[in-house]
């Protein structure tokens, strides 16, 4: 399986895969236990869990729970803290549902999450209760882990296991001689990466030969991509180019994803069609790098520190990406090259401060717009505004 963190039933839980075997045979082993149901929305309730722990006991048997749902019970007081009735079934609900009730319930607000509980469950039943049509209901490992809408139109179920055996025909026919460097899973998504060593003259040449006039040399770049797709609408079936520097230790996506969502009765066959437009955004991608190394910055950090604002990169994280480009270049002049790839190292400290890869993912998506980003417009002088 690989190597996991905490239990199954546990919202925290995460598996770290070393190989597409690995991936398969948790993904598949996850779906024989998973279960999608379908039911009337303004039927599904829910309650509220103690948030005091030393009450775990009565909450197990207020709820119709057996004692070895102990545990789960005492998780989900601990994260989300509902219990939702499904048909006749009590459900605990994980944090990872979240999102997806709010939608169904058609609420939204930052305010929600901050609501005692049972407050927040006597809105979503208010809301539940005038609701229309169906939810589909996804259970994995115990617990609700997403609640869509129950037409095919709203969402489309696309197997994990089969988006990986697609991907994987896909790039054997597309892409001979592909590595599979490293996957993840948790109970919100899941995600996997490859290496394409032998395609990168095709991918990455006309980028490397511009870097080479541009005086930067022993370069080790490596062309790839990343796939991530999820069950409870983090993501769709999403297809990223990707470049390893092994020299600098990063790596960088390249542009928006090559995209299937879960809707309009999506199959994984349209999913297999997309992946035959990764070569042309690997082409657009370089172009737009090799756009970059000709845009000079005599303000680079000051550049930086407006960009990754425009792109909204954690003030932290934003902090101690800026120093790390300070400590290699120092404060004078550079190009928009340069600092793009400097931005990227936001996901190196994201990982070292202990960001989820669901986190870390979603901040590759926001500096991949860095990559065309007019650079010369943040090129300003003075002292970097807080």
């Amino acid at each position: 399986m690989g190597e996991t963190t905490g239990r199954a039933y546990r919202d925290d839980f995460c598996v770290h895969h070393s190989s597409l075997e690995e991936v398969l045979a948790y993904t598949k082993e996850t779906e024989e236990s998973d279960k999608w149901t379908t039911v009337s929305a303004n039927e599904i309730e829910f309650f509220a869990l103690s948030e005091d722990l030393s009450k775990v006991d009565e909450m197990v048997e207020t709820f119709f729970f057996s004692d070895e749902e102990g545990p789960l019970v005492e998780d989900t007081m601990k994260n989300m803290g509902l219990i939702a009735v499904v048909g006749t079934e009590f459900l605990c609900v994980r944090q990872s549902a979240f999102k997806t009730i709010l939608d169904r319930a058609k609420i939204s607000g930052n305010a929600l999450g901050r609501l005692p509980r049972k407050d927040l469950a006597d809105i979503l039943n208010y809301c539940m209760l005038v609701s229309r049509g169906d939810a589909l209901v996804y259970r994995s490992h115990g617990k609700v882990s997403a609640m869509h809408g129950g037409d095919k139109s709203d969402y489309c179920v696309l197997p994990i296991s089969e988006l990986y055996e697609a991907l994987r025909e896909e790039l054997e026919e597309r892409f001979p001689g592909n590595c599979f460097w490293s996957g993840y899973s948790d109970h919100c998504f899941s995600t996997a990466i490859w290496t394409l060593p032998e395609q990168k003259e095709d991918l990455l040449g006309s980028y490397e030969k511009e870097l080479d006039r541009h005086g930067i040399t022993g370069h080790t770049l490596i062309p790839g991509i990343r796939f991530t797709t999820s069950n409870t609408a983090m993501s769709g079936a999403n297809i990223y180019p990707y470049i390893t520097d092994t020299k600098r230790r990063t790596s960088v996506r390249l542009s928006t994803a090559i995209k299937v969502p879960h809707k309009n009765e999506a199959t994984v066959v349209d999913f297999k069609k997309e992946v035959e437009l990764l070569f042309p955004k690997f082409i657009d991608a370089s172009k737009a790098l090799n756009r970059l190394l000709g845009v000079d910055l005599f303000y680079p950090v000051n550049a930086m520190a407006e960009v990754m604002k425009q792109i909204k990169i954690p003030k932290k994280i934003a902090f101690e990406t800026l120093e790390s480009f300070r400590i290699k270049h120092g404060e004078g002049s550079s190009t928009a090259h340069e600092a793009f790839w400097g931005i990227s190292e936001a996901t190196f400290f994201m990982r070292a401060d202990g960001a989820s890869e669901a986190k870390v993912a979603e901040t590759e998506d926001k500096i991949a717009r860095a990559l065309h980003i007019n650079w010369k417009e943040y090129d300003i002088g003075g002292a970097i505004a807080a």
